[in-house]
């Protein structure tokens, strides 16, 4: 991972960046239920 910058309207929301990639994800903290949103995709 190269940076992971949360996204200002949702804070369990995140954009994860990785050499030429991306991903959205959610992260909670109590359940358990990470999902991926997004990706992985390249940088446009």
């Amino acid at each position: 991972m190269d940076a992971v910058i949360r996204t200002p309207d949702d804070p369990a929301r995140y954009r994860v960046f990785a050499g030429d990639q991306y991903m959205k994800i959610r992260v909670t903290d109590v359940a358990y239920d990470d999902t991926v949103l997004e990706g992985p995709a390249p940088l446009r």
